[in-house]
Formats: C-alpha cells, sequence, structure tokens
C-alpha cells in the first residue's frame, strides 16, 4: 500500500521550529493533519508542518473529522453588546497566538477596527495587546463552567477606539457626583 504523500508546488521557508522546510518538486511524506488548512509532514528525515496550499497532494491520508470547538464572544458595539459564538476546527486545549485570534475576529466583523479584550473579577474590561497577554486570557478568563467543545475562556471585542469601555466605576461615579 502506497503511503500518503504530496508534492511541494513551492519552495517553503517556514518562519517556526516546528514548520518543515523544502522546495519545490519535493516528494513529502504526509503524517497528520494539524488541521482544515496545514498537515504534518516528511522530508529527508525531517518532519514538521507546512501549509497544504503549498502542495499538491498525491495520495491523501485518511479522512478524519475534526472537531468543531466553539468560541464565545462579546461584541461591545457602541450602543449595546452582541453575543456570538464562533465555531473553529481547533482543539479546545490549545491557546492560540494572538495573531491569530485577531485575524479571526477581523473576519467574523469585517469593516470593523477591533481589539481583542478580557473581563476580570470586577467586570472590567483588560486589552490584550500581544503574545504576551495570551497567557493572561487563558488564566484570567476562564470560566468556572463551560459547556464541552467551548473554549473555556470568553473574548469581549470591542472597537479599537472606544476607550470609553475601560471606564471603571469609581470614575463614573466621579462624573456623577
Amino acid at each position: 500500500m502506497e503511503r500518503p504523500r504530496a508534492e511541494a508546488l513551492f519552495d517553503f521557508n517556514g518562519t517556526a521550529a516546528q514548520e518543515l522546510n523544502f522546495k519545490s518538486g519535493e516528494l513529502i511524506y504526509l503524517l497528520g493533519r494539524v488541521n482544515k488548512d496545514w498537515l504534518e509532514g516528511t522530508v529527508a528525515d525531517r518532519v514538521g508542518i507546512f501549509p497544504q496550499s503549498f502542495v499538491r497532494i498525491i495520495k491523501d491520508l485518511p479522512e478524519e473529522k475534526f472537531p468543531v470547538s466553539w468560541l464565545r464572544c462579546y461584541f461591545h458595539d457602541y450602543d449595546r453588546c452582541h453575543i456570538r459564538d464562533i465555531s473553529l476546527e481547533e482543539d479546545v486545549k490549545k491557546l492560540p497566538t494572538y495573531n491569530e485570534l485577531l485575524e479571526l475576529i477581523r473576519t467574523q466583523f469585517p469593516g470593523t477596527d477591533v481589539a481583542l479584550n478580557i473581563k476580570d473579577a470586577d467586570g472590567d474590561l483588560i486589552r490584550l495587546l500581544d503574545n504576551s497577554d495570551m497567557e493572561l486570557l487563558y488564566t484570567r478568563g476562564k470560566r468556572k463552567t463551560h459547556k464541552e467543545n467551548f473554549f473555556s475562556w470568553e473574548l469581549h471585542i470591542t472597537h479599537h477606539e472606544d476607550l470609553d469601555v475601560y471606564s471603571n466605576g469609581a470614575e463614573e461615579n466621579s462624573h456623577t457626583a
């Protein structure tokens, strides 16, 4: 039986240690799917992941279903809050990078310059700025109970320029006095 494999259509020079570098025309033996867009494979005793769009599948991997996971998002518009559950073909145990999450949210709310946030224990929003904040999202944003196949954290999305959402109760009380 022939092993699953693909031919490289283009050169691929990965930017991360786990990515597989290859040249156009090389034969890549397929080991598995990472998600719908990325594969894992081997070339000349090197193993790594690579985008499926860089190869032509010669013999595909056996079909497998990816579990659908859900991310609960709260979009704080200027006058109201919208709740949206976004489906992802990702493992709920995986923590995405800041840029992956920002890109996903931008596709869900096109035409809106968004900011990513979590809510702290006091109900105040904290803006996420980069990958260093992603661990904060995971640890401080973790819900005590969550539905199966839902990420254990919630994402709060605001307009990037809307800084009023960060005002705390003390400031609001000083304005009404």
